[in-house]
């Protein structure tokens, strides 16, 4: 078995139970894999108890595994007291994406940390953003703009550590799409909500968490690139939430939004790489399974945030209008030619949208 194959052994073994033999030897590349695709938590604590690992990577995996295990620690507790701050004050708190995802690895420390991410709504939003301003006057944070779906807060304490207060769970480039879906969060964030045993905190109500996730992957996937940890996020909530989704509501959600060819396409790479039961994945279909190919090679080349940036992303914000338009110009120039070749007609759609703003 070659690393590639067995880096995504490694993640059906420790996750889905799944049998594996053979597994590469050659570590170092299976965790190079794993840093890029932000699994390296996962990959060194499955590999921590492999004795045929060299003593010398051995040592940095033990690190790298403490390191995360410190990290959890360190954000459940900032998690807790920002939590308790805003629901002394009787707003409704819901917790959204990584750290309540963690729980469905079994082990939480086995997925990487990354922002913690509080949902309050549009209601009380800014008294929600006053609060946290109040309770830690020396940390960075960042204005909540009209349009920007989230106040973003960095404690002076720990600056590893990025909260995220939102009032809207995604924003789409076309205005009629970010309608209807704030229509589908006006309930998937308020109603059935599901909690995390042991704890006060509320999870999104699951058929709705699990177009969530998956919409914010491919948004991911779209702007800067999408990891492994985000699809093996999507996989555990489709098996957690599967007697929740109705199959049908959930097509005319992605028609909707124009997403249904992308969840097809991902979803059957899904499927074939962590070898799923095809009815794990809603709205299943082989169909897609040439553009799955190229989505892998991409997922893979690019990892979490690491796609290539061209030169017009990479440009400063011009002081001139005239420069800025052209910059404006290149970036669609620049997405299109990535998205095109994948999916045209969301290319197209995007770009459109895009200008006309």
């Amino acid at each position: 078995m070659d690393y590639t194959s067995s880096y995504f052994a490694i993640i059906r073994q420790t996750l889905f139970n799944s049998r594996e033999n053979d597994l590469s030897s050659d570590y170092k590349q299976i965790m190079q894999i794993a840093a890029k695709q932000s699994t390296v938590a996962l990959h060194a604590g499955a590999l921590l108890n492999n004795e045929q690992v060299d003593p010398n990577l051995r040592k940095w995996l033990q690190a790298q595994y403490a390191y995360n295990i410190q990290a959890q620690m360190t954000r459940g507790k900032w998690m807790m007291n920002i939590v308790k701050i805003l629901q002394d004050n009787n707003i409704p708190v819901v917790l959204m994406k990584g750290y309540s995802l963690a729980v469905l690895y079994g082990n939480p420390d086995l997925r990487e940390q990354g922002d913690v991410d509080l949902y309050v709504g549009k209601e009380r939003y800014h008294e929600a953003c006053e609060l946290l301003r109040n309770a830690y006057p020396n940390s960075f944070w960042q204005s909540e703009e009209e349009g920007s779906k989230h106040f973003i807060f960095i404690p002076k304490e720990d600056m590893s550590l990025i909260v995220e207060l939102h009032h809207q769970t995604a924003e789409f480039t076309a205005e009629k799409d970010t309608l209807y879906w704030l229509s589908l969060e006006a309930e998937g964030m308020t109603k059935n909500l599901g909690t995390i045993a042991g704890t006060s905190l509320r999870t999104p109500e699951p058929a709705f968490n699990a177009i969530y996730i998956f919409v914010h992957l491919w948004h991911h996937f779209i702007s800067t690139g999408c990891s492994w940890r985000q699809l093996t996020d999507w996989a555990l909530t489709l098996r957690e939430s599967k007697d929740y989704i109705d199959p049908q509501k959930l097509r005319r959600q992605l028609t909707a939004l124009h997403l249904l060819k992308p969840w097809q396409a991902l979803g059957y790479l899904v499927c074939k790489r962590l070898q799923l039961p095809e009815d794990t994945m809603p709205l299943y279909t082989d169909k897609y399974r040439h553009l799955a190919k190229k989505l892998d090679t991409l997922i893979l080349r690019d990892g979490h945030g690491g796609r290539k940036q061209h030169y017009f992303h990479l440009m400063k914000r011009p002081a001139n209008r005239i420069m800025q338009i052209i910059r404006v110009l290149g970036q669609i120039a620049e997405n299109f030619a990535f998205l095109f070749p994948l999916f045209p007609s969301i290319a197209i759609r995007e770009s459109i949208h895009k200008l006309w703003k």
